[in-house]
């Protein structure tokens, strides 16, 4: 491995990253859009447009990728119910050059984690979340995802999906590609 790559692969110094997804669920059931509403943050200190929907987070082959949804307003309502939460119900990945679903997906596995929150219900998970391993044997590229979001309104008996769109994983190369 050359010096400057050697320098790059050091300068990614996690093996797992966090991309969590902001909601403003209140606005969300409000204007039934996502637009303006989601926003996309994470921890690794090496990406791009965090705190947007255009989020580029840098990775690594190995990396494992967890995506978490936090929304917003998660207070007890004073009539002793709960708001409504996010969920992420599918990651899609997208073909970067046409932004039509990929036939190929950059992960070795890729799963949901969470569970019942017992406070709210024993059968409705207050988060959860998706991880997955970046494959060892996908070399430099980039690739585009979109999440699939839902929202279930309890006052209402009524249930939403968003797709929240333009965030990507750009991954390096650890050998000499």
């Amino acid at each position: 491995m050359d010096t400057k790559i050697t320098s790059t692969y050091r300068n990614y110094y996690t093996n797992q990253m966090n991309i969590v997804l902001f909601v403003d669920v209140k606005k969300i059931l409000r204007t039934k859009s996502a637009k303006d509403s989601v926003w996309f943050y994470d921890n690794t200190g090496y990406s791009e447009g965090n705190v947007t929907t255009q989020l580029i987070s840098n990775c690594k082959p190995g990396t494992v990728v967890n995506w978490l949804v936090y929304s917003l307003d998660m207070e007890r309502k004073p009539d002793g119910t709960w708001p409504a939460v996010a969920e992420i119900r599918n990651i899609v990945f997208l073909d970067p050059e046409s932004k039509e679903t990929s036939r190929e997906s950059p992960f070795e596995e890729l799963k949901i984690y969470g569970g019942p929150d017992k406070i709210r219900s024993l059968y409705t998970s207050v988060y959860s979340y998706w991880s997955g391993n970046i494959r060892m044997d996908i070399g430099k590229s980039i690739s585009p995802y979109r999440l699939v979001i839902g929202v279930d309104d309890t006052k209402n008996g009524s249930s939403f999906s968003f797709n929240v769109e333009g965030a990507s994983l750009q991954i390096i190369s650890v050998n000499n590609e």
